[in-house]
Order: C-alpha cells, then structure tokens, then sequence
C-alpha cells in the first residue's frame, strides 16, 4: 500500500533535493530494503534519485519519509540525520547546505542571515519559508511547512537550520524553546539532546526561541562584497529550477504589500505585477491554485505571526485585509478550527517560558 501523499493541488509540481532522500535510503537500505523497492512505493524515478544534483517529486519525499518510519519504527529518524548538517564538521557540507552556509557566514548577523537564505530555500526543497520576528529581547525563528509534512521532516529541518546558525555563529547557539506543532513522539532523549531547550508538541505552530540579541550580534566573516558574488551564484541556481513555484511567490508577495491598504482584489495585484487578471487567474489555474487560496494562505501566515505577538484582534484583522473583525473572526476558525482569541491565548500562555531558560550563548 502506497503511503498517502501531498494532496493539496497546488504542490502537485513541487520538488525537492534528493539530498534530503538520500539519508532515508542509507538508513532503509542498513535496514535490509532496497532502494528501488522504496523508490518505487514512494513514487520516485529512480535517476532523479541518483543524480548528482537530482531533484525529486516533494510528495514523493514525503512518502519516503513515512516509509522510513513504517519500516523502521523509528521516530527520532529525523533528529538522528541531522548529522547530514553536523556543525562541528571539517568537510564542507553537501549542497545546497554549502551555499546556504556561506550566505550566512558573509550576511551581516543571524537575522539578515535567515532572511536571505529563505529566498533561496527552493534549493533545498520548495514549500518552506523561513523568518525571523523580533519582539523586544525576544526573537522567534519560524519555519512554515505544509500541512502533511511528515514530523520527522520536520525535525530534521529544524535540526538542519539549527545547525546550520551554529555554523554560521561558530559556536554552539542554543535556543530557549522549541515549538513542533505534531505530537510527540514516545521517546524525546535524543530531540532534548540536540536542541538544549525545553520542547513543547501540539504547539501552535512550528519555531525555535531565542534572544533576539543572539540575531543581532555582528558576524566577524561578515563580507558583502563576497556575499553579493554568492547571492548572484545562487540566483544563477534558482534560474535553473523548475519554475512552478515562483510565480506563487511573487503573487503572494505582492498581495503582502497590498494588504495593510485593504487591496484584496486581484485586479490590484495583477496591475502592480504588470499582467492583465485573465492572465493571472490563468497562470494560477495550471499551477492547480488560485488566488482565493493564495489570499488565504497569506492572511493565515500574516494573522498567526501577528496573534502570536499579541496584537489587538480588530488590529490584526484590519491588517490582513478584513474590513470586519467578525468577518476576520469566521475566517480564522475555518482555516484553523480555533478563533483567533484562542489561538493567541495558546501562544501568549506557551511562548514565554523560555523566560527561566538559559540563554543562548
């Protein structure tokens, strides 16, 4: 039986670097399964899996990755392989891991660091974006996955990014807190082990906590003439990929800077990207999407960012784009199952208890 795989239309066309299926093989393959057999179940071509700079269906990842754990019944998989990202390492990381390092080592300190190498996280993988919110001493790093994200991806790429901040930072960051949305697995020795930090399950959403002065610090490597010779590298990187998930991007950025204006129609943003509406709803509709789906997307990532940093509910819906706080109120319930009161409340009630925590030094 084929293990259940991305659904929603959208990110039928979506990939993702096999490096990130080539650890699930190695562990599979010491488990006595051949790759082809998982290759096969997962619904992955088995040249895109082997070659050098082979990039692979994202719900094909996905499908590995639960066969992994099925197969195994191991559900640390995903913190155990983070070693793919060993910080301490003398070698130099595989790519896109490598370039990603040397985006952040040159960029100015952590938090122009993850803003830039978020822009170019396609290379590894599309359907993850990466921030950094600073309130006060406070600084929330998220990663927004979809919905089916196996757990253990997960994990693995909050290990990834971790580990990728103490090789930027060259010594051993640590966060306060770490949120995983999922539930926890039987057994979190080895999750305590790499993150350092009280872990919270079923959180609200997906993030690491820290002081926002450990982002702010200065970089000694910082470079931007360096820096700007390897952004150019890895747009150059960008280029060559599929094309399937920047037009979204650019769409919902665009309908980012439109919403605080109250412009939620697609004929504003389609004039501002320079195409006609018949256009843009075309382009939407072979991407299996639409502009509905993307407005919501965006208003769901914006309104959590803003709920979780306690702002007044009437505030937040006026920012997204609703005219009515009761509208904004129905809205936030179906895309969440919770009102946007009590999704603030989970946030306010969890998010400082790194307060007793060790800072991260």
């Amino acid at each position: 039986m084929k293990p259940a795989a991305t659904k929603h239309p959208s990110t039928r066309h979506w990939t993702a670097s096999n490096r990130l299926l080539w650890p699930v093989l190695e562990v599979l393959r010491a488990h006595g399964h051949t790759p082809a057999q998982i290759l096969k179940r997962a619904d992955i071509d088995e040249r895109l899996a082997e070659s050098p700079d082979g990039r692979v269906p994202l719900h094909g990842l996905f499908a590995a990755w639960r066969l992994a754990i099925e197969l195994t019944q191991d559900e640390s998989l995903g913190v155990k392989l983070a070693a793919i990202a060993n910080p301490s390492a003398t070698y130099s990381w595989p790519m896109p891991l490598s370039l990603l390092e040397h985006i952040g080592v040159l960029s100015r300190n952590l938090a122009e660091a993850i803003e830039t190498q978020s822009r170019y996280a396609r290379l590894l993988r599309d359907g993850a974006q990466a921030s950094v919110h600073l309130d006060g001493e406070t600084a929330c790093f998220r990663l927004e996955l979809l919905p089916d994200e196996p757990p253990a991806l997960i994990e693995l790429m909050f290990a990834v990014m971790l580990n990728l901040a103490r090789r930027v930072m060259r010594r051993d960051v640590t966060p306060t807190e770490v949120w995983f949305s999922h539930r926890a697995p039987r057994n979190i020795d080895l999750h305590t082990a790499l993150f350092q930090a009280p872990i919270r399950y079923e959180a609200p959403f997906n993030a690491l906590f820290g002081p926002a002065r450990v982002f702010l610090e200065p970089l000694p490597t910082a470079n931007e003439v360096f820096r700007t010779r390897v952004l150019s590298q890895a747009d150059k990187l960008l280029l060559d990929l599929p094309n399937v998930a920047q037009f979204e991007d650019t769409v919902c950025a665009q309908i980012e800077t439109e919403l605080p204006n109250g412009n939620t129609n697609s004929a504003s943003v389609a004039e501002r990207l320079g195409v006609s509406g018949r256009t843009l709803h075309r382009r939407l509709h072979e991407r299996g999407t639409t502009y509905q789906e993307l407005l919501d997307r965006v208003r769901l990532r914006l309104a959590s960012r803003l709920l979780a940093a306690g702002r007044p509910i009437a505030d937040v819906a006026s920012s997204v784009g609703f005219s009515q706080a009761s509208t904004f109120h129905r809205a936030f319930k179906s895309w969440t199952g919770q009102t946007p009161t009590e999704y603030q409340q989970r946030c306010l009630n969890g998010t400082h208890a790194s307060n007793g925590s060790s800072e991260a030094e």
